[in-house]
């Protein structure tokens, strides 16, 4: 027969253990946010005090995992924006689109929003896009995507060569 406290040993390391991993994993959470609110600071050219530069020193892998996030955060909100090139360069650009259809043997286009809202399928990211009204929390309204009308562009074009 097994004594009970055997049993309960088991239990015990294990209980422990992860008691162990979630105390690091706070620990962590914690240092990374100091971390955060120090190199905010040193950002808005306040000095740190001694102590507070040797803390960021001995978490060089929190600094670094910032700067990742933050680095991360910052391409997501500009891929956000809307951006425009200026009249010689987008000049440039069609020049060099225009010499690869020129001498492509075969082309696939992909498209973008422009040429679903000429068939009459709802524009998303625009100023009155059914995103950009959600995230206002506005009405979207009701939209039937069967109603939508091909465009020329839709059915696609053979060049004869």
């Amino acid at each position: 027969m097994e004594n009970c406290d055997d049993a309960a040993i088991p239990n015990t390391k294990r209980r422990a253990a992860t008691n162990a991993s979630i105390n690091i994993a706070k620990r962590q959470a914690s240092n990374l946010k100091r971390v955060s609110s120090l190199l905010r600071k040193k950002r808005a050219y306040k000095p740190l005090s001694e102590e507070q530069e040797k803390f960021l020193q001995a978490n060089s892998e929190l600094v670094k995992q910032f700067y990742k996030r933050r680095e991360k955060r910052t391409e997501l909100l500009n891929r956000q924006n809307e951006c425009e090139d200026f009249p010689n360069v987008l000049e440039e650009k069609c020049q060099k689109l225009a010499q690869a259809i020129h001498d492509a043997e075969f082309l696939i286009v992909y498209t973008g929003a422009g040429i679903s809202t000429a068939a009459s399928i709802p524009d998303y990211r625009g100023p009155n896009g059914i995103w950009t009204r959600l995230q206002k929390g506005k009405d979207i309204g009701h939209h039937d995507l069967t109603t939508a009308e091909p465009t020329f562009h839709s059915y696609g074009s053979r060049s004869s060569s």
